[in-house]
């Protein structure tokens, strides 16, 4: 599990390096099909209606965002192909993650597998001789602290926390919504103006999403008035 978080992560890197990021976000968007059709296999967790009506609304709202870069060819298809190997390699990562979560608990789970992870990473950084420490300015190093504590402790922790009892096809559908709260910060701290096709995929997000969910939402709502 360690290692496909480390390879997702890698491809990723690379293809938001060497294409547009849009591009980058709509390719990755596809992880949560890889997830279901390897969880078919691997849980015997069914593919429902809903999800596909989720997962399309979701998926034209990210089209709607990046429409617009979309139309800018691209002149690095190894960066398009990295972003869609991201995504098949994070499905891996998830269905790896849920089985070993059977068995171990989150905190052991994930100390071993950011371990891994960072093993990996500092094995690639030697080989290829990347510079680890001099040169770079203190806030490369306060992002990187943040990036440690925020979407690596706080966000990877939870959704591995949540393997153990949630539909994994379930989850990666719902992590759809990330582009449209990437483009709200991107509108708090940079000052990007938000567009009306903004608008209408966060709309589409919250929709799916909603549908998504619906059926907890709705038994959780039944059983808190029969208490």
């Amino acid at each position: 599990s360690g290692f496909f978080f480390f390879l997702h992560l890698w491809c990723y890197k690379y293809a938001a390096k060497h294409t547009l990021v849009s591009l980058t976000m709509i390719l990755f968007a596809t992880n949560p099909i890889w997830t279901a059709l390897i969880n078919v296999y691997a849980f015997k967790e069914k593919i429902t209606a809903r999800m596909l009506i989720s997962f399309s609304i979701a998926l034209a709202g990210i089209f709607l965002l990046t429409k617009d870069q979309l139309a800018i060819a691209s002149e690095n298809s190894l960066g398009d192909a990295s972003a869609l190997i991201s995504a098949l390699f994070y499905a891996i990562y998830v269905v790896t993650s849920k089985k070993a979560r059977k068995h171990v608990s989150n905190l052991n789970f994930a100390s071993l597998q950011y371990s891994v992870c960072a093993i990996c990473f500092l094995g690639a950084t030697v080989y290829t001789g990347a510079n680890l420490i001099e040169g770079y300015k203190a806030v490369s190093w306060i992002s990187v602290v943040g990036l440690v504590a925020l979407p690596t402790l706080l966000g990877h922790f939870l959704f591995s926390h949540c393997m153990s009892t949630m539909n994994l096809a379930v989850m990666t559908c719902g992590k759809l919504i990330e582009p449209v709260i990437a483009s709200f910060i991107a509108f708090l701290v940079f000052n990007e103006n938000l567009s009306s096709a903004t608008y209408v995929a966060f709309v589409c997000t919250a929709v799916a999403i909603l549908n998504l969910f619906w059926p907890q939402i709705k038994a959780a709502y039944l059983h808190q008035n029969n208490k």
